[in-house]
């Protein structure tokens, strides 16, 4: 039951909305909001109702409600929506056991009702970060959460979350005019919707339009009170391209708090510290080399990420600030993972480091088992085992 009320103290208006549980009158969600008396009340009450809509609307929040009783069932009284919502708890743990017993989940309700779009949606989302965090084969990885997420814009053409997911695989295949498409069609599906806004932020970093994603961002933590823990994956690139280097590192620092540690996302860390100039750089990198011992600017890739090229010269230049010498002897040629990386590895190409004694341009992780995927725990985003594609 959604019930609110509206008050006036001194200069102020003050709008409260709160959803309870009509059959046991708990509060399951609150939330306020205030603007000037004298201000633009229609502006006031846009918000408003965007924020109810938000969240009346987010699939996050009504599985984050049904988790408990899921729990509570017996297996076999548990409908396809419960193993959804105990899939959604095992997502949200961030690790690999947990992105693995998400994908049985997932499974278990698409069995039950095959046409549970939610359940395809979130097992690709699984899919890809089970990639990332445990080092498996992203390229098969990416192609089955295409099978996952067509599957579910099959069955319901205008599922917003559905044509989100689609955007971002697209973007990472190079295939930008598509997943631009994509992407707006998301939008335009479900605009009042915080979690397909904060979805499309990833993308829009990788379109060549941090502008938009950092506003999409900036809106869907407005909107939605209880941000869930994946939320600021999506924001880290958008932030650190707008100069926004101190949300950036936040936004890192949440990451890490949901998946472990990346040296794709503390790469952005140490961009952004190197940019705010506040000292803090030298801690960063120490950190960085103590997680990652050898890795490069080409083993992370960034190259092979981004529409424009603006914004891959923008990174590698703010890390650079930590290495000021470059090893001088060339890259070996190799085959290029995803769309190329780092200049596709060309003969002529000088190796970057990191850091004065960071040598090795082969990606190894110091902090947690071994793994051959290069771009290992990237997130939504890493390569591995896919065609070459050259974009600059």
């Amino acid at each position: 039951m959604l019930t609110g009320a509206v008050q006036r103290e001194g200069d102020l208006i003050q709008v409260s909305a709160q959803v309870t549980d009509g059959e046991t009158g708990a509060s399951v969600w609150s939330n306020r909001w205030q603007g000037p008396a004298a201000g633009d009340l229609l502006a006031l009450q846009a918000d408003v109702a965007d924020g109810v809509a938000s969240t009346l609307g987010s699939r996050n929040f009504f599985a984050m409600k049904a988790i408990g009783a899921a729990r509570a069932k017996a297996p076999e009284a548990r409908t396809a929506y419960d193993l959804f919502a105990l899939g959604y708890a095992a997502y949200l743990k961030g690790t690999a056991d947990g992105f693995a017993e998400s994908k049985r989940y997932f499974d278990a309700a698409i069995a039950k009702d095959p046409r549970l779009t939610l359940a395809y949606v979130q097992r690709g989302w699984a899919t890809w970060l089970y990639a990332d965090v445990a080092g498996a084969d992203e390229g098969a990885a990416l192609a089955e959460t295409e099978r996952y997420v067509r599957k579910a814009i099959e069955i319901d053409p205008l599922d917003a979350e559905a044509h989100v997911e689609l955007a971002a695989k697209l973007a990472v295949f190079g295939d930008f005019a598509l997943s631009e498409a994509e992407v707006e069609r998301s939008l335009r599906l479900n605009p009042s919707s915080a979690d397909v806004m904060m979805k499309a932020a990833l993308s829009m970093a990788w379109l060549g339009r941090p502008e938009r994603g950092a506003e999409l961002c900036d809106r869907a933590f407005r909107l939605n009170a209880m941000p869930v823990v994946w939320y600021a994956i999506h924001c880290v690139e958008s932030y650190y391209f707008m100069g926004r280097y101190r949300e950036a590192i936040d936004m890192v620092h949440r990451t890490e708090a949901w998946i472990p540690p990346s040296p794709w996302w503390m790469g952005y860390q140490l961009a952004s510290a190197a940019e705010l100039g506040d000292g803090s750089a030298a801690a960063t990198l120490a950190e960085f080399k103590r997680r990652f011992a050898g890795v490069t600017v080409e083993s992370l890739g960034y190259g092979a990420v981004y529409r424009r090229a603006h914004e891959r010269d923008q990174l590698v230049a703010s890390m650079s600030r930590r290495a000021p010498r470059f090893a001088s002897r060339p890259i070996r040629p190799t085959r290029c993972r995803s769309r190329c990386i780092w200049p596709c590895a060309t003969p002529s190409a000088p190796k970057r480091p990191l850091a004065e004694g960071v040598s090795s341009h082969r990606l190894k992780r110091a902090s947690s088992p071994a793994s051959s995927n290069p771009t290992r725990g990237r997130g939504r985003g890493g390569r591995q085992s896919v065609e070459p594609r050259r974009v600059w």
